[in-house]
């Protein structure tokens, strides 16, 4: 499976893996939702520096880990 809407970005399942790719030279992976009627950015990997991890809330792990 290839999802590609053009050169710099795409969902690719070859594997079993599911890839989203930003082929973009720094620019960011960013997840949108909405939340009660207002789009918000969940969460923004910072390609940049090296896949940094920017929540926009709390981080919940649960008990033991699963």
């Amino acid at each position: 499976m290839g999802i590609t809407t053009n050169t710099h970005e795409g969902l690719k399942n070859t594997t079993g893996d599911l890839n989203i790719i930003n082929n973009a030279s720094d620019k960011d992976i960013i997840f949108k939702g909405n939340d009660g009627g207002s789009t918000i950015t969940a969460l923004t990997l910072d390609v940049s520096a090296g896949g940094q991890a920017a929540f926009s809330s709390d981080v919940f792990l649960p008990a033991g880990g699963a």
